[in-house]
């Protein structure tokens, strides 16, 4: 059964909004472990249906559409208990978006990745005496989102997505790891040189094996901490996500955070959390959070920008439970 079809009958069947989100996906997955690899493929096809149904939200996952899909989520909506739930208007989504690929994520980019890998661990063994293993998982993945709405939304957005975990570690079983990541194709990966790497991992291994373990029982001191930008980035995220949404903020700024400014941007360029609209249809934008020590606004969904009176910020994530507040800090 079409998509558009699909939203005709849950509207014929007296919901006040519909919307579906085809997903399909195709990966690519090379793991490499002291100069042996392995490479494996998957792709699959699912869809997202959402209704909001006598004030309450329903929504379910299926690997196709029909009337019994349709009949298992408003059966879901009369049974939740969360009612009168009212959406703020919005401007729909609508047209294509497409992150292009310098260099295409496929099968035949498999011996590229190879070698990739194997400079590194060559590398690092000519500079690590103590390495024992090092392990590389570098995985492609191409994702297309389609989606249709009883409201006006028409758009489908095209992210491939490049991840690289790299793993090293000693003979006196210490650890190192670091990670790159983004969207695009094989190029996310090539924007690290192998001596980047192995200047990293080389790094952490050594102040790993010089460290001290902390004594948990040891109260009263303070330490400093320096984190990394992917560290600090992390946690921002968490603490923008947590205490600057709507559907939690429970508490005021204090005085001293003048020099603050935290911006939500999930168009960036090459970042691997970007998108171009939102899993409520609402297209993604640039905007400020925290301006000076300011709280100029907050995470919305359609549903908190309806009480607030404001407009949806294009922070509608997530499909487990409809519909979720997420950031691209």
């Amino acid at each position: 059964m079409r998509v558009g079809r699909i939203i005709d009958l849950c509207i014929n069947r007296g919901v006040e909004y519909a919307d579906c989100t085809s997903i399909t996906y195709k990966r690519l997955k090379v793991d490499y472990i002291n100069g042996q690899s392995v490479v494996s493929q998957n792709s699959g096809d699912i869809y997202i249906l959402k209704v909001l149904s006598r004030g309450s939200w329903s929504v379910g996952a299926f690997t196709k559409l029909s009337d019994e899909a349709i009949t298992y989520v408003l059966k879901k909506a009369a049974a939740n208990t969360v009612k009168n739930i009212k959406l703020a208007q919005r401007r729909p989504a609508q047209g294509g978006y497409v992150i292009g690929q310098k260099k295409e994520i496929c099968e035949g980019c498999v011996p590229d990745v190879v070698d990739f890998l194997k400079s590194v661990e060559t590398s690092l063994r000519e500079q690590c005496e103590n390495l024992q293993s090092f392990e590389g998982v570098v995985e492609g993945l191409v994702k297309t989102r389609a989606m249709i709405s009883s409201d006006g939304v028409n758009a489908y957005e095209v992210k491939p997505l490049v991840v690289g975990c790299f793993i090293a570690r000693a003979k006196s079983s210490e650890v190192a790891t670091t990670e790159v990541f983004g969207s695009g194709g094989l190029e996310v990966l090539e924007k690290v040189s192998p001596q980047e790497l192995i200047e990293e991992l080389a790094y952490k291994l050594d102040a790993t094996l010089k460290s001290k373990a902390l004594n948990p029982y040891y109260r009263g001191s303070r330490f400093e901490v320096v984190l990394s930008p992917k560290a600090a980035s992390h946690v921002m995220q968490v603490i923008v996500e947590e205490f600057l949404n709507a559907r939690s903020w429970r508490w005021h700024l204090k005085d001293g955070y003048s020099n603050l400014t935290i911006l939500d941007d999930p168009t960036i360029e090459g970042g691997y959390g970007n998108f171009f609209f939102d899993d409520e249809g609402v297209k993604a934008r640039r905007k400020k959070l925290i301006e000076d020590g300011r709280l100029v606004s907050l995470l919305h969904n359609r549903e908190t920008a309806y009480v607030h009176g404001v407009e949806p910020t294009g922070n509608g994530r997530g499909f487990a439970v409809p519909p979720s507040l997420y950031t691209a800090i």
